[in-house]
Order: structure tokens, then sequence, then C-alpha cells
């Protein structure tokens, strides 16, 4: 018996449950992002009896902390994250909803919910994966393994690079379909 890869016995799972109208790829990247909020979670309570009563509660571009907050505060990215993912997820069935750089009507945005939803949830993923960053610098300076001054630049940078790159593949993506649906639309 061979073993099927992770995503497409969960794809099956799906499908024989009623299904969600989720590609394979769109499972993947909402899985990661899930899994990503869940790290982020666990790594607080990991560290959390190392932290002191101060954690940062902001810190700079350059890695410095400008303002302290209270211990608990500390659930504040995590807690963003986590609701940025609840919130996510009704986008991916009202594809109406999504902002890309292009005049569509919401017809023409239903008919590329695949292509939306793949480019909503790598955005998201994307945020999250900044979010990841800076909450591990905030940890590691709460618990004192590293010291005020690493720079944020990386995460950044990182968001920067998802977010502009998903965008242009994905306005690519849908200029083209739509060219082809808008000429069909002409010719009936």
């Amino acid at each position: 018996m061979t073993m099927k890869p992770f995503p497409s016995i969960l794809r099956k799972s799906v499908q024989e449950k009623g299904g969600t109208g989720l590609k394979t790829r769109d499972v993947v990247l909402l899985t990661t992002s899930f899994a990503v909020v869940l790290f982020m979670f666990v790594y607080t309570f990991w560290h959390w009896h190392a932290m002191g009563d101060l954690v940062p509660g902001h810190i700079s571009h350059v890695g410095e902390v400008t303002r302290w907050a209270a211990k608990p505060f500390i659930f504040f990215l995590p807690g963003m994250a986590l609701f940025l993912l609840a919130i996510v997820i009704p986008f991916y069935y009202f594809p109406q909803g999504i902002a890309i750089p292009l005049n569509m009507t919401f017809e023409e945005k239903k008919q590329h919910q695949d292509l939306m939803g793949t480019y909503l949830f790598t955005g998201l993923l994307g945020i999250q994966v900044m979010i990841l960053l800076f909450h591990l610098e905030a940890v590691r300076l709460a618990a004192g393994e590293i010291d005020q001054g690493a720079a944020t630049l990386p995460a950044i940078l990182t968001f920067l690079a998802v977010m502009i790159g998903s965008t242009i593949v994905t306005v690519i993506k849908v200029k083209k379909r739509l060219c082809g649906i808008r000429t069909v639309a002409k010719d009936n």
C-alpha cells in the first residue's frame, strides 16, 4: 500500500463530507496559516515563565523596544493572527469582497473565485509570517534570549515581497481570464 500525500488525503475527506469548495493549494495555505497561529500560541506558552512582568509593547524597525506593556500583552499578536484567519475565511466563499487593482463586476469576481481565493490565502499567510517574525522577536526579548537591536527589517521585507508578488501574479491571471470572458460575452 502506498501512502498518498497529505493534501490529497485531506481533499478526498473534505469531498466525502459534502465538500467545501477548497482547492488543494488553498487547503494547504489555510492549514499552514492555522499552523502558524498555533505555533505562536505554543511558543508563547513555552516561554511564559522565562518572561518578566513587562513585555515589549512596541518594537521599532531597528529592533529597539520603544514601549513596554504588561505580560498578557504578549498574546496580542497571536490573537490578531487568529482574528485575521477567522475573518478571511468567509471572503473565500464571497470573493466580491476581495479588492484587487482591477475593475470587475461582482459577477466577474465570482467567476474568478478560484484565483481570488488563492490570492486571499497567500496574502493571509504572508501577513501571518510577518506577525510570526515580530512575535518571535518580542517573546525572545521578553524572555531575555536576545538583546534589543535585532533588526525587524527582514520581516517587513518578507511581507512586502509576498504581498506584491502574489498581487502581480493574481492580477496577470485574472486579466487573461477576464479578457477571455469579456470576448465571449461580446460575441454572444
